[in-house]
């Protein structure tokens, strides 16, 4: 017969990212959308510089984004951008926790949170004013 395991056993096996990674795909795709109604199909979002490349982008008829889109565009890609180093901090963590460290251990705050209010003024500055 198997062992039950703990608690902390279970943490430690299976991080809980799901939720952050199935929010990074669904920006990803909302930005793919967006720039297929005007005509736009080559952009890749996951790029590292793909808020450089935005400012670059015209639309099929060579014409430039409207606005409001370009604005839509970057809230959009500043969110995936900070998903993304929230995916990447849960990874490093929980690869700090197999390898015998908490993975708080630089920057941890009294509850053992590291950095808490700096990925919340992150998510605020991206257009979430008010969640």
């Amino acid at each position: 017969m198997a062992a039950i395991p703990t608690i902390n056993e279970e943490e430690a096996r299976r991080p809980n990212r799901d939720e952050t990674i199935s929010s990074a795909n669904v920006h990803g795709s909302s930005i793919k959308a967006i720039l297929a109604r005007f005509g736009i199909r080559a952009f890749k979002p996951n790029l590292r510089k793909a808020a450089e490349k935005l400012e670059a982008l015209h639309t099929a008829k060579g014409m430039p984004l409207p606005e409001r889109s370009r604005a839509e565009l970057r809230r959009n890609l500043g969110r995936l951008h900070l998903l993304r180093e929230q995916i990447h901090e849960i990874r490093t963590g929980a690869v700090a926790a197999a390898l015998g460290g908490s993975g708080h251990e630089e920057g941890s705050t009294r509850n053992g949170s590291p950095s808490f209010a700096d990925r919340r003024r992150r998510y605020r500055d991206c257009g979430h004013a008010g969640e």
